[in-house]
């Protein structure tokens, strides 16, 4: 007795060319290696009532694959496998990190556990007011840096290059001791009347900085960042300007521990 069997066709498109497969069963039609332009996946599930089509009936090449679903390539599953393995700069979300996003709701800092006692490693975050307000953030440790104010002065009229006077007494022969590793930031003067001086800072004898005051009775300057350390010994100097004597003139310099 003969075996009838119903043969089944199916047209295939792939690089080479077009051409039929014959199979008894469209499910086991042998594995076709076809490239992106081959035939949708979707099409056997549509022609199979059953859907138990072998999954790898018809396969596709994605060595070209470019992360794109596309009209020729449209095996949705390897796209997705492709998807996987394809860097955040081929998708457009380079900008994107894994950096924790500060978009909380307002007053939500209430909810955080409170710490009683502060560290000097301790981080704080602030909005920099010079700065946009971009987020930034200070160390626990820098605010509680202590500060130094050293100033002296001198009644009546300087007519010399002369030391100027801390509780009555020279700085040059009573100078300031400085108890701490500090960075000298500012200096400050003033005078009765519009003259014209200078003020001078000398650590261990030797003049570091000066600040000048121009037919005025006082000035200041900011942009000061010297290190001075431990143990140094501080004078205040005053120096004549071309006006000749001044009156009262003082001066003060502000430091702040490293």
């Amino acid at each position: 007795m003969m075996e009838l069997k119903v043969l089944h066709r199916i047209l295939v498109k792939n690089s080479i060319g077009n051409y039929f497969v014959d199979s008894d069963d469209y499910r086991n039609v042998p594995s076709l290696a076809n490239r992106q332009n081959g035939i949708p996946h979707s099409v056997l599930t549509d022609l199979d009532i059953s859907g138990s089509h072998p999954a790898g009936a018809i396969e596709t090449d994605t060595s070209l694959f470019s992360g794109l679903l596309t009209t020729n390539e449209t095996d949705v599953q390897l796209a997705l496998n492709k998807l996987s393995s394809v860097s955040i700069n081929t998708l457009g979300i380079g900008n994107v990190t894994n950096d924790a996003q500060l978009k909380r709701s307002a007053n939500d800092f209430t909810t955080f556990t409170g710490k009683t006692v502060i560290a000097s490693g301790d981080t704080i975050l602030i909005e920099d007011s010079e700065d946009s307000y971009n987020k930034k953030k200070i160390i626990v440790g820098d605010l509680l840096k202590r500060s130094i104010t050293f100033d002296a002065g001198r009644s009546g009229n300087a007519n010399a290059d002369i030391d100027l006077n801390r509780n009555g007494i020279p700085t040059s022969t009573a100078p300031f001791i400085v108890p701490i590793d500090c960075v000298l930031k500012s200096i400050s003067s003033s005078n009765s009347g519009l003259e014209t001086w200078s003020a001078a800072v000398l650590v261990n004898d030797v003049q570091i900085a000066t600040l000048t005051t121009t037919t005025s009775n006082s000035a200041y300057r900011n942009d000061l960042s010297i290190d001075i350390s431990a143990g140094d010994k501080i004078r205040l100097r005053f120096l004549i300007g071309d006006t000749g004597a001044v009156n009262s003139p003082s001066m003060s310099i502000f430091l702040i521990e490293k």
